[in-house]
């Protein structure tokens, strides 16, 4: 290998290191933001810690109030309890009385149904009978039509029979 392609070999080397250290210049300069950056979140985070010890503080006295009152919460449990036996004793009377109510009404709609059926049978038994003098009128309307029929067919009979007399 000749001087010459030596020197180029080495400067396109020299040229590929100043490249990577060219990144890694850009890349350190990243992580010294990136580390700045986590020194600022750090103290947002001493200062949020701060704020949850105070708030936590807060929480303390809360949950002292909280147990005063549960105990007034205790005293008006006893009173529902009370309560719901009384209601429950009135929850049997109330279906008891649902019970009697279902069993008139349905009595009574027995009644009415028999009631119905009964109307309904002597409906039925009218309609029959206006069927059947409908059947009986439709019947002789028939026969009429029929007679109707047969004088006019006569009467075509008879009219053509003339006409052809008279050729």
């Amino acid at each position: 290998m000749d001087n010459e392609k030596f020197q180029d070999l080495m400067l396109e080397h020299f040229g590929k290191v100043l490249n990577e250290l060219t990144g890694m210049k850009t890349e350190l300069t990243e992580v010294k933001q990136d580390v700045a950056g986590i020194k600022a979140e750090l103290t947002e985070v001493k200062q949020d810690v701060t704020g949850i010890k105070a708030e936590l503080t807060e929480v303390k006295q809360d949950v002292a109030g909280m147990k005063v009152e549960l105990a007034g919460v205790k005293q008006d449990v006893t009173g529902l309890k009370e309560s719901q036996t009384r209601m429950e004793t009135d929850l049997v009377v109330l279906r008891q009385s649902q019970v009697r109510m279902e069993q008139d009404f349905g009595r009574k709609l027995d009644i009415l149904f028999y009631d119905w059926r009964e109307t309904q049978k002597q409906f039925n038994e009218e309609v029959k009978s206006e069927i059947k003098i409908l059947g009986t009128k439709v019947e002789a309307l028939q026969m009429e039509s029929s007679k109707h029929d047969r004088e006019i067919k006569d009467l075509y009979l008879v009219n053509l029979a003339k006409g052809k007399s008279k050729d």
